[in-house]
């Protein structure tokens, strides 16, 4: 059996953009509006990612490189396999004669031209019906219980707002819950929401065939400290969770640095391994980032062997006026940090918000564990720790037979910043969201301003440059989104001499490459790091690369970091189409527990 799961997923999100977006447009403008929303969003290549990347690194200049991106995600050949939902070209005739394959398959052939309606909620449509049918599916005549578990990245716990928004809001409301878990209090970056225990037992007290979950804040630790904290968390939190998840099994998507985490569930927690049906990885930390690098070579110079709370102690003791602008680059991603900034106060200042407000919640933030534990935050997102853990944990040991794990990554185009294609007004491009702009009141005019944007821009630039071919989403480049068995490249190409000489020098590392034939550091280094793990090792981990998306870093949020509601009680929209997407992805999860449910059966 084969199933191209790359151009599957690609062809339901195309399908499910036009659903969305096109359909009810004028009949004469339907193609044009098309056309424009898939450039805008949706980056597909018949070609692999290790294709592009080699590609884009024989250009001279970034301009060649761009234009190689460009020949290969809006290519003509790859955009006709997306204008037509074709089951046939992804999904072979045997995997379509399954159990439950056939009917599912042509339910969604069937609603291909189903106009989808304002407020309508996925899970109450035909298409989400569809789905719950094929997640109960178990392989035999029992029924079961599937839940996809969100888990955010880093400075999460400080972020109000969920991934996914608008899916996560569709999924409460059709359990009986309300849109999104209440907020509780909120003082400063600490957030407390009402106890997941008693969230989660709203609605029907009934188990259903599939629902969505999203721990937040507390429940996930300090995100910017130590991957296994919030592991740890992250595994009580489903075993707390109430009575009717008891035998619920799992699917987790990890966005950013939440799939190292749920990633590294199973080597923790084994017992767990019997739940999980699989993984997705969304901008995922799968093999460093280089800003962590950056960031630990920032602070070495700063610190000089200080420990990070000792350091801002001293300096807190010594020059309190001089910390937050010593501190501020070490937590950019932070939802005050941008505040710590002179010039960026002075600016806002100037529109007349009033900044002051914030300055209880700074205090808090240079004061707590944030801060203090970055350092062990950025080693856990490291090239060096990312593929040393790879090395160690991805194999037969540590994940159940017919785990899959599904990387789907972005690729930011920074004109995106300048003009955005905006989803309401037919694909075309609108007003940058980086320039501040005033109302005809004299204020802010905080629809057209996105602290998100400011703040991925100016601390994105130089990422570019160091991603292989330009091929970045503002936090992760497009390789190191990748799981390491999916990547051809040699680990000298993004490992640095003496990150290969650590990994080298360590016992468990030698010993586990030595059994596929790196008997040198020379061999090590050169090796294609996808040999480094012998296949009959890692037979249990289905790794498969679900491509990539035309957006940032941060396109699955509404808005991350919004202005306070006494300053603003309204905000920019990030306009990428996050619910068709997440369609997209759930009937591709859907149709692979059809597939695995049916093979199990059958052996």
């Amino acid at each position: 059996m084969s199933i191209d799961w790359k151009l599957l997923f690609h062809q339901l999100f195309a399908l499910e953009i036009k659903k969305e977006y096109v359909l009810g447009a004028p009949e004469h403008e339907c193609e044009d509006v098309y056309t424009r929303l898939l450039n805008g969003f949706v980056h597909y290549s018949p070609a692999s990612f290790n294709d592009v990347i080699a590609h884009a690194m024989e250009a001279e200049t970034p301009e060649h490189a761009q234009q190689i991106r460009r020949d290969f995600y809006e290519h003509p050949v790859g955009r006709a396999l997306l204008h037509d939902f074709d089951v046939a070209r992804c999904v072979d005739a045997e995997s379509r004669q399954l159990a439950g394959v056939h009917e599912f398959l042509s339910v969604i052939e069937d609603n291909c031209d189903r106009a989808i309606e304002k407020g309508e909620n996925f899970f109450a449509s035909i298409e989400g019906e569809n789905l719950a049918r094929a997640f109960a599916f178990d392989g035999g005549t029992n029924r079961q219980e599937v839940a996809l578990v969100m888990v955010p990245g880093y400075a999460a716990h400080t972020i109000a707002h969920a991934i996914f928004e608008e899916i996560v809001t569709d999924a409460n409301a059709f359990q009986g819950r309300p849109s999104s878990r209440p907020l509780l209090k909120a003082d400063g970056i600490d957030l407390e929401f009402e106890e997941h225990t008693s969230f989660y037992a709203r609605g029907a007290g009934e188990p259903c065939a599939f629902d969505i979950l999203h721990p937040a804040g507390t429940e996930l630790g300090n995100t910017t400290g130590h991957n296994r904290e919030t592991t740890d968390k992250i595994a009580e939190w489903i075993e707390t969770l109430p009575e009717k998840y008891s035998q619920t099994k799992f699917i987790f998507l990890g966005y950013s640095k939440g799939a190292p985490i749920v990633l590294d569930l199973v080597n923790r927690h084994p017992a767990m391994s019997k739940r999980i049906l699989g993984y997705v990885t969304h901008a995922g930390v799968m093999q460093g980032a280089h800003a962590a690098r950056a960031f630990l070579e920032q602070a070495k110079r700063v610190l000089r062997d200080v420990p990070m709370g000792e350091f801002v102690a001293r300096l807190r003791e010594e020059d309190p006026a001089r910390l937050a602008q010593v501190i501020s680059p070490f937590f950019s991603q932070f939802d005050l940090s941008w505040l710590t900034v002179p010039r960026v106060r002075e600016l806002l200042g100037s529109f007349g918000v009033d900044v002051d407000s914030y300055g209880r919640q700074s205090e808090r933030l240079l004061a707590g564990r944030e801060v203090r534990e970055l350092l062990d935050g950025a080693r856990d997102l490291s090239p060096q720790e990312r593929v040393r853990w790879s090395l160690l944990h991805l194999n037969n040991a540590c994940f159940a037979d017919r785990t899959y794990v599904f990387n789907l990554s972005g690729v930011a185009d920074v004109r995106d910043f300048v003009r955005p294609v905006q989803l309401g007004r037919g694909g075309r491009a609108g007003p940058s969201l980086l320039a501040p702009t005033l109302r005809k009141d004299g204020e802010l005019d905080w629809d057209k301003l996105s602290i998100d944007a400011i703040v991925l821009y100016f601390t994105s630039l130089a990422g570019f440059r160091n991603s292989p071919g330009g091929l970045f989403d503002m936090q992760v480049d497009l390789a190191s989104s990748k799981t390491l068995v999916l990547d051809t490249r040699p680990l000298a190409a993004s490992l640095k001499s003496e990150e290969l000489d650590a990994l080298w020098a360590d016992p468990a590392v030698r010993e586990r490459v030595a059994q596929s034939g790196a008997s040198s550091r020379e061999v090590f280094a050169a090796k294609p790091r996808c040999e480094l793990i012998r296949e009959e090792q890692r037979s249990n981990v289905d790794a498969i690369d679900l491509g990539e998306f035309r957006g940032h870093h941060w396109s699955l949020f509404v808005q991350a970091l919004r202005p306070p509601a006494n300053v603003s009680e309204s905000h920019a929209v990030w306009d990428f189409p996050r619910k068709a997407y997440m369609r997209a992805l759930l009937q591709v999860l859907a149709l692979r527990n059809l597939v695995d449910a049916s093979e199990s059966e059958a052996t």
